[in-house]
């Protein structure tokens, strides 16, 4: 059960994280934007990150956004997302 509070949808709204893994940041988006993500074995599940990305339309906005700043990088196919470690 999730217990994150979510952002209305308005372009100013940010996304925010605090000490979550990548597996609850996904968990996030999936329910903000309706897709499934799936968690490459490269990934460090016990990473935690802090922060915040501005919401918007495209989650691939918000993906490349997260990117920047978290060693990821994903590939997206319609409502699958796949992400992976750098």
């Amino acid at each position: 059960v999730l217990t994150h509070s979510f952002p209305t949808r308005r372009s100013s709204d940010l996304i925010p994280f605090k000490r979550m893994s990548v597996s609850e940041i996904a968990d996030v988006l999936e329910q903000i934007y309706g897709v499934d993500i799936m968690l490459g074995s490269s990934i460090d599940r016990g990473q935690t990150y802090s922060g915040a990305v501005p919401y918007n339309d495209d989650i691939d906005i918000v993906l490349r956004n997260l990117s920047n700043t978290i060693p990821i990088k994903y590939s997206r196919h319609g409502k699958a997302v796949t992400i992976t470690g750098k």
